[in-house]
């Protein structure tokens, strides 16, 4: 379908052949959940055209209730599309501008689109407050937890920190604690050691994300972890049910 490189368990699709792509998702009338970063705006839609005769390229979308009153003070749109496809796995892309002409919404297209490879292990957006801490040659590195499964989690680095990489990937990283908040109560899970997988750069933020595989977690502490993901999982369920109830 399009070029690709390969990151762990995410694959990079890019190049001229993306025009194939949104070419097939306008064919297969594929839903797509779209987000407008910063703003509390999320619609379902569709890709109907593809404007690809002169750069930069544009795909346009079925126009989502309520669009134009979201963007009504953007002065640059940022987008997030996500979609399961045909082969069931889940596909994600970012985009940057865009312009509308009555009702029709142009997008550009993005850089590149993700296909996120199959887990072994369930992968839950962290509750708000989690957080990791993490020791190096000594001191202690707090980072915000993002998402978190049984096999690892997904943590990025705070405000106002160094916009280098603190960790590169392969490094292994040692004596970790994971926390987490729930009903005014603290949880905290002790991590022996764990790898970098991957590290990426925030587009919005320029901070890094570092994808860590636990290497070193006993039985009774994967218990407990595997439990609270179950109870964060409900909690989540239980507040989407009232919010579309």
């Amino acid at each position: 379908m399009a070029s690709t490189d390969k990151i762990d368990d995410i694959e990079i699709l890019y190049g001229k052949d993306l025009v194939r792509f949104f070419r097939e998702l306008k064919k297969n009338k594929t839903v797509i959940r779209m987000n407008l970063l910063g703003h509390k705006y999320e619609r379902l839609t569709m890709v109907i055209d593809v404007l690809h005769k002169s750069l930069p390229y544009h795909f346009l979308i079925d126009y989502p209730k309520g669009f134009k009153r979201a963007v009504r003070n953007a002065t640059s749109w940022k987008m997030r599309f996500e979609f399961k496809g045909k082969d069931r796995l889940i596909y994600r892309f970012r985009t940057y501008g865009g312009y509308m002409s009555g009702r029709d919404i142009w997008v550009p297209f993005p850089r590149h689109i993700e296909r996120v490879q199959r887990r072994r292990y369930f992968r839950l957006e962290a509750p708000l407050g989690a957080r990791m801490v993490i020791s190096k040659y000594a001191h202690k590195q707090e980072f915000t937890l993002l998402n978190i499964s049984e096999g690892g989690a997904l943590v990025g680095s705070g405000k106002g920190s160094s916009r280098q990489p603190i960790f590169q990937k392969g490094d292994f990283l040692r004596y970790m604690t994971l926390f987490f908040q729930s009903e005014g109560q603290q949880f905290s899970i002790p991590i022996g050691k764990a790898m970098v997988r991957r590290l990426d750069k925030d587009p919005l933020t320029y901070q890094y994300q570092y994808a860590l595989q636990f290497m070193d977690l006993g039985q009774d502490e994967r218990n407990d972890l595997k439990e609270l993901i179950y109870l964060f999982q409900r909690d989540f369920l239980k507040k989407r049910q009232k919010v579309e109830g």
